[in-house]
């Protein structure tokens, strides 16, 4: 009888490991890990989302506190994505707030660098007017004199700054005959700014795990501060 032939032990198959290419996650998560913060970046943040958090009615604070956010690289990810993730508005919105708020500074180290009363604007839509009459921020100081001394303590609408600055380039007929369909457009940008303050602070509101009656009735009043502004 032959004796059965001895099997040949089996070799296992070893996969070959190929190098793919990274996938669009795998990039965004090592482009987040490189921009993790410093301890002391980390505080900066903190302190200047509190401010926009508890200053949600004030489009200058807000303004000040995102340009630093975004001038000094604190937040991570994408700065769209940033703003709307977090405050729940727009890129091109976080964008015009920095800029209100440049201008804000630059009009009061031009007209109050001691911190002299001066009459200033008191809201975004008063100085994105400015700036879309005179976009030099050195040919700011002088226009907003001109608004005043031209308006002479009455009421100051961005059209109205629109109309005097225009005037005084030539164009003051074409300005005013445009002044009812801007009020309108000025209007519905304003409702469109209230909802989105309101939106953020619901959005606060709903995102704190364990809120206090103290801190439901401040996120109140801030929402009847944005309905109540003009």
């Amino acid at each position: 009888m032959k004796k059965s032939a001895k099997a040949k032990p089996v070799t296992p198959k070893v996969a070959k490991v190929t190098k793919e290419a990274a996938t669009p996650e795998v990039k965004n998560a090592k482009q987040q890990a490189e921009q993790k913060l410093t301890e002391a970046q980390l505080k900066q943040l903190v302190r200047h989302e509190t401010i926009i958090t508890e200053h949600l009615a004030d489009s200058f604070k807000i303004g000040a506190s995102l340009r630093v956010i975004h001038e000094e690289k604190l937040y991570q990810g994408d700065w769209d994505d940033y703003c709307s993730d977090k405050w729940a508005f727009s890129g091109s919105h976080a964008r015009r707030l920095l800029e209100a708020a440049h201008c804000m500074e630059v009009l009061k180290e031009g007209l109050s660098p001691n911190g002299e009363r001066v009459k200033f604007p008191i809201n975004e839509a008063q100085v994105r007017a400015l700036i879309e009459m005179r976009k030099e921020s050195g040919k700011w100081v002088k226009a907003w004199q001109k608004v005043l001394n031209d308006t002479e303590g009455k009421r100051i609408t961005a059209e109205k700054i629109k109309e005097i600055l225009a005037r005084k380039s030539g164009s003051g007929q074409a300005a005013h005959a445009k002044t009812s369909e801007n009020d309108e457009a000025e209007e519905a940008n304003d409702a469109e700014q209230k909802l989105t303050k309101i939106q953020t602070l619901v959005k606060t509101a709903l995102k704190a795990k364990k809120p206090t009656v103290e801190s439901l009735k401040a996120i109140l009043e801030e929402i009847r501060k944005a309905l109540a502004s003009k």
